[in-house]
């Protein structure tokens, strides 16, 4: 399993915490905003991860049309 190696192809990065809000919007920490190259109300696909680790993968759209999404 990868690790927490920001940087690293492959590995696992984690940029901060996202509270789920009422409207069922969230904030994107400022630092994974900028790694992903990621636009104002940009539309980006949230994939969850292995579900005893409870946590979710963002891509944007060009990422997710090269994935099986």
């Amino acid at each position: 399993m990868p690790g927490l190696s920001p940087g690293t192809p492959g590995a696992k990065e984690a940029y901060g915490i996202s509270i789920l809000r009422e409207d069922l919007s969230i904030q994107i920490p400022p630092k994974a905003f900028r790694r992903y190259n990621l636009a104002d109300n940009e539309s980006v696909l949230l994939t969850s991860t292995r579900h005893d680790e409870r946590g979710f993968a963002v891509m944007n759209l060009e990422k997710a049309k090269l994935s099986v999404f």
